[in-house]
């Protein structure tokens, strides 16, 4: 361990090694063998140049800044921003929109495509942090939650992404030294120019929270942030895929609130690479997953019902897509929706020859999968 220690600092010439405070080795445990790193990834990411020291178990941080590089703040350390951040009885009335009276400011301004918008912060003993994000004018209402847990806190932006009629909406605070976010996921980047700390854009109806993610900075090294969604739309677990095979079912394990019928028959089962499956039924605590969509309620982008035949006895059988009473055209998006209140959609593939082409590589075992609840 001695020699290991001693070629880090040989070759970091210059460095320094930071003292260790209590709760670090768990802390750098998480982000390095974190499975969602992408999303814990701070800005501190290509601005300075990490490793990793064990020494009696206790993990320390050696760094090399770059020079000109800023320095990553804690989003409980962001100051109040937005035209709107000195109106107290605004503030007010967020809070108790809320529910949390000692809550402090993040944002409160206006946007162009969302209106009033008010970010409230409430920091948590464990270090990590509340945040709220509020619509609406005249009346506020609480449109997303954020838990940001102790290790996430220095991320550059935080956000939601709310499906909408026709579109999404994604909505971002960032850090005070950002000056450019993007938009990504299932449509080419959406870049964002925040102004007092705000970002808003509108994004493809199939966008939302688990296929769409925030970075900030270059846009070939960039800093990630965190994007949920919002209150209206279908709550997202994730489950760990076993007994995977050609045929159309498999079997999904680790879903929270299995046995407590928290998954029902027609919840959505999808990848962030565009597979999508539905639940048959549950057995015990695991999934029951049909891998093809035969037989599913859809409809075209634009609105149209359509009916989803073929064989169901294989992942990669061809699929039929039929309209009663209307023309199905090559290139139309074919969708899923029917999740309670949400507008939000998700999408099965495209029309070609009169069938529906999408993505048939069903997830090896061991892979994370996404359910998206009814």
């Amino acid at each position: 361990m001695r020699e290991f220690t001693d070629t880090v600092r040989r070759e970091l010439g210059g460095t320094v090694l930071a003292s260790p405070e209590p709760g670090d080795a768990a802390r750098m445990a998480r982000r390095v063998l974190g499975t969602r790193a992408r999303r814990r990834q701070g800005r501190l990411a290509g601005a300075v140049a990490v490793a990793v020291v064990l020494v009696l178990g206790v993990a320390s941080v050696v760094t090399t800044a770059t020079p000109g590089a800023p320095e990553a703040v804690a989003v409980t350390r962001w100051p109040a921003r937005g035209a709107l951040a000195d109106n107290l009885g605004l503030v007010e009335r967020a809070r108790q929109a809320w529910g949390t009276r000692a809550a402090q400011v993040v944002y409160a301004g206006t946007s162009g495509e969302v209106g009033t918008v008010v970010v409230l912060s409430d920091p948590q003993p464990d270090g990590g942090v509340r945040l709220a994000f509020l619509t609406g004018t005249p009346e506020l209402r609480v449109r997303a939650r954020l838990a940001i847990p102790a290790d996430q806190v220095l991320l550059p932006a935080f956000g939601f992404v709310a499906a909408e009629p026709g579109r999404a909406l994604g909505v971002v605070v960032t850090a005070p030294d950002v000056t450019t976010a993007a938009f990504s996921g299932v449509t080419r980047p959406v870049t964002v120019h925040p102004a007092d700390g705000l970002a808003a854009a509108v994004l493809a109806p199939a966008a939302a929270a688990w296929n769409t993610s925030i970075g900030t900075g270059d846009p070939q090294h960039p800093a990630f942030g965190v994007l949920t969604g919002s209150a209206d739309d279908p709550t997202v677990s994730s489950g760990t895929v076993v007994r995977a095979a050609a045929a159309a079912q498999f079997v999904v394990s680790g879903v929270p609130g299995v046995s407590a019928g928290a998954v029902k028959s027609g919840d959505v089962v999808v990848t962030r690479a565009g597979f999508v499956a539905v639940v048959t039924r549950t057995a015990g605590d695991l999934v029951v997953v049909n891998s093809t969509p035969v037989g599913l309620r859809a409809t075209t982008a634009a609105g149209v019902p359509v009916t989803l035949g073929g064989s169901s006895g294989r992942v990669d059988d061809p699929i039929t897509v039929t309209a009663a009473g209307a023309e199905v055209r090559d290139g139309d998006r074919i969708v899923l929706s029917g999740f309670g209140r949400s507008a939000g959609v998700v999408e099965l593939g495209t029309v070609h020859a009169g069938r529906l082409q999408r993505a048939v590589a069903v997830p090896a075992d061991g892979a994370e999968v996404l359910l998206i609840h009814r």
